[in-house]
């Protein structure tokens, strides 16, 4: 049995979390107290605190639905970068989407730091995306 924990944090090391997508980076900035977030670029866009907070505890315990049956890795050009507030940063990019033996949609993933290709669900994804209103 392998491992599908693809990150595990706590939301409180976190500064922030980017969407960079299609050209596009939204970014969701954590206030100093931890209790409430923001979007900081780009400017004049509201965050849903309900949404940003689903978003963050998502990633934070992000699992892959299974990992990948090959190594093949097309790169989208999307990508969520958690940066802490140690200064380090780690990326989830996102790759293909792709359909199980049961037609079910996934999309092929690779961490920063951490070997493999892995498999989450498309819906996982689409909920993501909503706290950088991209949903």
């Amino acid at each position: 049995l392998r491992d599908r924990a693809l990150l595990r944090l706590s939301r409180k090391e976190l500064e922030s979390v980017a969407l960079v997508e299609g050209g596009l980076t939204v970014v969701l900035t954590q206030a100093e107290d931890g209790a409430s977030w923001a979007i900081t670029q780009p400017p004049n866009m509201e965050a849903d605190q309900r949404q940003a907070l689903f978003t963050v505890n998502t990633l934070a315990a992000l699992r892959a639905f299974d990992v990948a049956p090959d190594q093949a890795f097309t790169p989208s050009g999307g990508r969520f970068v958690l940066r802490f507030r140690d200064g380090h940063s780690e990326s989830v990019d996102l790759g293909q989407a792709e359909r199980d033996a049961d037609n079910q949609p996934l999309v092929r993933v690779r961490v920063s730091g951490r070997p493999g290709v892995y498999r989450i669900k498309a819906t996982t994804l689409a909920e993501l995306r909503k706290a950088f209103g991209r949903g």
